[in-house]
């Protein structure tokens, strides 16, 4: 962990009740951080600000909020800045995923509205306001947004995971999109964080075995493994005390404790040759840790992992275990 002083920043990070967001929290909290929980359900929104406070944050606070509402986004900063007086960094994580059958008209097809009010409509509102209090603060803050790698995927590389995941993945690559225009945006740091399969309560309710066959499908490097919510917190927390070798306006694919360039996706999404593949090829070579420096993979460190961690997972379903 950094030794980059903390102290009396102020952090906001909404969808922190849970998840990329709580374990974020509960991470930048032991560097003395201030810390704003915001989040729909207020019982685990106070808790995670009673846990933040007891792992050593300066002081946290808990604000119900509906991202979706501008009122209550409006709210959730003033609330912010009436206690601590400005905005240092904002962790745009909070999120839904929600799968229709696309192509079946038989079946209800509802989950568009919420995915397009919460991964759209609700990103931009946080969005909004958070560049407007990080300005205003004028420390040069973060502000990060939570994406994820199916926003760029090659071109038919969905077909695997079926084409219901298409209108997640739309509204997580307008996030990319809007990402890239607040980066233009003076005297603050913006980057897109772009998550492969973790281990969240957003997804636990797939199963570990589920998990592991997404992780092998759309991973790159780490077939198999999902990754743990405290490791991309890592990435988060070396973007927010400025460690990160990730320049501003960067898009920060993440694979477990690993991140590479996510433009590498890009670069992939249209070609031929990767047409119908759910992973983008990577070198070894391209693969960074979570502050960005060289991860100095090889081969059998690949294999070693993998295996660890299938190791890991057999023993935790194991009866004896």
């Amino acid at each position: 962990m950094s030794t980059t002083d903390l102290n009396n920043k102020v952090v906001v990070l909404t969808g922190a009740t849970s998840g990329l967001g709580k374990a974020t929290a509960l991470r930048i909290a032991t560097r003395g951080a201030l810390i704003v929980v915001a989040g729909r359900r207020q019982q685990q929104g106070e808790a995670v600000a009673a846990a933040a406070i007891a792992a050593g944050a300066k002081d946290a606070l808990f604000v119900q909020t509906d991202i979706t509402s501008e009122n209550d986004v409006a709210a959730l900063f003033q609330k912010t800045k009436d206690k601590f007086g400005g905005v240092d960094a904002v962790f745009v994580n909070a999120g839904v995923f929600k799968q229709d059958k696309l192509f079946d008209f038989t079946k209800p097809f509802d989950g568009l509205d919420t995915l397009v009010d919460v991964n759209v409509k609700g990103t931009t509102n946080v969005a909004r306001y958070g560049v407007a209090a990080l300005q205003e603060r004028g420390s040069n803050g973060a502000i990060i947004l939570t994406s994820s790698i199916v926003s760029a995927v090659p071109a038919g590389g969905l077909d695997a995971a079926g084409p219901d995941m298409g209108p997640y993945a739309a509204t997580k690559a307008y996030v990319d999109t809007l990402a890239r225009i607040i980066a233009a945006v003076p005297n603050v740091r913006t980057y897109t964080v772009s998550p492969s399969v973790y281990l969240t309560e957003m997804t636990e309710g797939l199963g570990l075995e589920m998990l592991r066959g997404m992780s092998g499908m759309f991973h790159s490097v780490l077939k198999g493994v999902p990754g743990k919510p405290e490791e991309l917190a890592a990435t988060v927390e070396a973007i927010i005390d400025g460690t990160t070798k990730w320049a501003p306006g960067s898009l920060i694919a993440a694979e477990g404790p690993f991140t590479y360039d996510g433009n590498l996706r890009y670069q992939q999404i249209y070609d031929q040759k990767s047409r119908g593949q759910a992973s983008v090829t990577l070198s070894l070579d391209d693969i960074k840790d979570f502050a960005g420096r060289p991860a100095g993979l090889t081969a059998r460190k690949v294999e070693d992992l993998v295996a660890a961690a299938s190791a890991e997972a057999t023993s935790t379903k194991s009866p004896g275990a």
